[in-house]
């Protein structure tokens, strides 16, 4: 503690050493002797208001006061000081001296400052959190309910953005990666707006960005798509590169005629924007409207209900035969999902596969389908003792494909259904064949091998609506691509529609793999089909999708082809 008396008239009684060393000063230098109200150090430090305060007979404790020195001691920061002055007082009631002690609290400052930062931003960004976002939204529709009363004017615009497939780029480059695409995201969101908004990160790869005194709606708009161009460019993690997307929801703030929106609701509205994006298919921005509510209301019922689906087993398996063209005999089926609401019915596979992809839900509801599948094929093998073996195929969502451990699951259904990995085919769509940009490079490729090493094969589903490269296509270890039914549907009229599927043809013949088209339904595109060279199909002219049994008595009636496809 540095400690300084003087008396009534400010005339120094006692300095001692730490005194001395509170104010960086140099040897030969000394506040002894010197009137406290001439002191230089006391007058910088604020000091003298209280000291004279102790000298008319009043006890002080002053809050922490920070002092700039007047040197470069202690490497010339500032710091914190807690002053207390206490009068000595003579029988009279008069002062006579006074007792000015000075406690350096800079350390328990800066620990109390940071204990107070980290309670209002995120620990790995530096950027505001829930917290002081929601602290900051409040005032912003205050300030704008003031200025504007019962007339619409200055608006706040609220930007609610999730990063898309964040998940994949964890799963396949590590959490640390992650952390490191999120602290950069937080730097160019940051750059996109300018002093006096703010962007916030609430969790995981979630971010919110508030817009303050907006003339116009669509000034958010605007920041809305600023931030797509500045996230298009590649991130550098690790030496690779990493493109991300996001989805944005917008919500607009403003005072009317109903009062101040309350900032709660604001911010939910942005998230069901945000979602709706999502829906849209992502990587863009939706501005929020009233009847998105009832859709939002309908996810979450649509979500719990799925949840449960899965604990009591409301998700069945229906199988769509896979037809050899040389025969019309049946060389397999895909098993397709269906979900049995008790309530609602039959709910469609577009309904809740993507809630179930964007939940993780996905990873279960696979398993589930990959388990069924396989005990069913080990099923169909013995009904046909020797006479032919058809082949399962199961489709792999993007989620369940970049999820660590594939192979190894793949291989523990198989033995538990103790069938040959040649009878079960996975598929995954020509996007997931394609992408490595966001799961590090050769990943794609890494896991393909790894699922053809177990003997199982191969397919790429809804091939020629994606962007593939061939060079690339031609190293992935597959067997059959499936030409998607838009291109199927148009090969009566549409002679665009008959070139890509002569040209798959013959690029999957040169390449040794077999085609399947997918919604064949009328005769005349079964016989297209096969003048174009397909040796594989499947629809509704075939058949549409059918309870195991039915497949069985199918395949037991010896529509089943000698060999798989």
């Amino acid at each position: 503690m540095a400690m300084h008396v003087f008396a009534r008239d400010g005339t120094s009684l006692l300095v001692n050493k730490a005194w001395d060393e509170l104010w960086d000063l140099e040897e030969g230098e000394s506040s002894e002797g010197e009137n406290v109200f001439e002191d230089e150090q006391v007058r910088a430090a604020g000091l003298l208001p209280h000291v004279r305060e102790a000298v008319e007979g009043e006890t002080v404790e002053t809050p922490p006061l920070l002092y700039e020195p007047r040197r470069t001691g202690r490497g010339g920061q500032p710091r914190w000081m807690r002053a207390f002055c206490y009068p000595v007082k003579g029988e009279d009631g008069e002062t006579r001296e006074v007792s000015l002690i000075i406690e350096d609290v800079t350390e328990r400052k800066n620990l109390e400052d940071s204990l107070a930062h980290r309670a209002l931003h995120d620990g790995l960004t530096g950027l505001p959190n829930r917290a002081l976002l929601t602290d900051r939204l409040v005032h912003a529709l205050s300030r704008v309910g003031r200025e504007n009363g019962s007339e619409s004017g200055e608006t706040v615009g609220v930007l609610f953005l999730d990063l898309d497939n964040f998940k994949h780029v964890n799963d396949s480059l590590g959490h640390g990666a992650g952390d490191g695409l999120l602290v950069e995201v937080a730097a160019r969101l940051t750059s996109c707006v300018g002093p006096g908004h703010t962007v916030a990160r609430l969790g995981g790869d979630e971010f919110v960005i508030l817009l303050e005194g907006l003339e116009n709606e669509e000034l958010a708009q605007e920041v809305a798509g600023r931030i797509a161009r500045e996230l298009r460019p590649p991130f550098s993690l690790d030496g690779r590169e990493v493109f991300v997307t996001a989805s944005v929801g917008v919500a607009i703030g403003k005072v009317g005629k109903g009062g101040q929106e309350d900032p709660q609701n604001l911010l939910r509205s942005a998230d069901v924007a945000m979602y709706t994006a999502k829906e849209r298919g992502k990587d863009r921005h939706v501005v929020f409207e009233t009847s998105m509510d009832g859709r939002s209301e309908r996810r979450l019922t649509l979500e719990a209900g799925l949840r449960y689906a899965l604990e009591r087993e409301e998700l069945g398996v229906l199988y769509q035969p896979v037809v050899r063209l040389a025969d019309g005999r049946d060389a397999g089926a895909e098993a397709l999902v269906r979900w049995r609401h008790p309530q609602r019915g039959v709910v469609p596979p577009a309904a809740f596969i993507p809630l179930a992809e964007e939940t993780g839900l996905i990873i279960g509801i696979g398993e589930q389908v990959l388990r069924e599948a396989c005990a069913r094929a080990r099923e169909w093998r013995d009904l046909l003792k020797g006479g032919g073996t058809p082949t399962v195929w199961v489709n792999l969502s993007a989620r369940q494909f970049h999820e660590p451990g594939l192979p190894e699951l793949v291989e523990s259904v198989l033995e538990e259904a103790g069938l040959d990995p040649g009878s079960l085919g996975l598929e995954i769509t020509e996007g997931v064949a394609m992408d490595e940009s966001g799961f590090g490079a050769g990943r794609t490729t890494a896991t393909l091998r790894n699922l053809k090493e177990l003997g199982v094969r191969l397919a790429v589903d809804d091939f020629g609506t994606g962007y593939s490269s061939l060079s690339y296509l031609k190293r992935l270890p597959l067997d059959v691509l499936k030409i998607d039914r838009s291109f199927v549907s148009g090969l009566e009229k549409n002679t665009e529609d008959r070139a890509i599927v002569s040209a798959v043809a013959t690029l999957a013949r040169d390449m040794e793999l077999e085609v399947v088209a997918e919604g064949v339904e009328t005769e005349e595109q079964l016989h297209i089909l096969r003048e174009l060279g397909c040796s594989l199909a499947q629809g509704y002219y075939f058949a549409k999708p059918l309870p195991a049994t039915e497949v069985s008595a199918r395949l037991e009636g010896g529509l089943a082809s000698a060999t798989g496809p």
